[in-house]
């Protein structure tokens, strides 16, 4: 009879180590100042291309354009990139108007689209630049 077969588990204990090391790394930085940064750095294209675009005469729809990132390590992370009314005299609760038209009450005003343009030009940009944030943070995560 075989007297067993013998395991050398340390190994697995390494391995298990770096595995915990990592987990706490990835929850350090999903709630990182660094984490919403990238996020931000890549939802900066398409802010850029639609206030570039937007018609505007005073400005207000423009710099109303911003991005947001919202991190929690016990929440999903929540990106936008939107017209944002808050803190704004002449805030940009016209955006929709402007892209799309109306019949308005002094008369009709043709459409000028700025969102969607600025969306279909840089998606590739965003995507590439969310990309690499997610591999950055892998590198980070795994390499030390």
């Amino acid at each position: 009879m075989a007297d067993g077969i013998k395991f050398d588990t340390s190994g697995i204990d390494a391995l298990n180590d770096r595995l915990q090391a990592a987990a706490r790394k990835m929850e350090s930085l999903q709630g990182s100042r660094a984490a919403a940064q990238a996020i931000r750095n890549a939802l900066n294209p398409v802010v850029k291309d639609a206030q570039a675009r937007v018609n505007s005469i005073s400005g207000n729809l423009a710099g109303a354009i911003r991005a947001s990132v919202k991190l929690s390590p016990d929440s999903p992370t929540m990106a936008e990139v939107g017209v944002k009314y808050a803190g704004y005299k002449h805030n940009g609760r016209h955006a929709h108007l402007v892209e799309g038209g109306h019949g308005g009450p002094h008369g009709p005003a043709k459409a000028n689209p700025f969102w969607q343009p600025a969306i279909d030009g840089t998606y590739t940009e965003m995507v590439r630049q969310l990309e690499q944030a997610v591999a950055d943070a892998y590198d980070e995560i795994m390499g030390g």
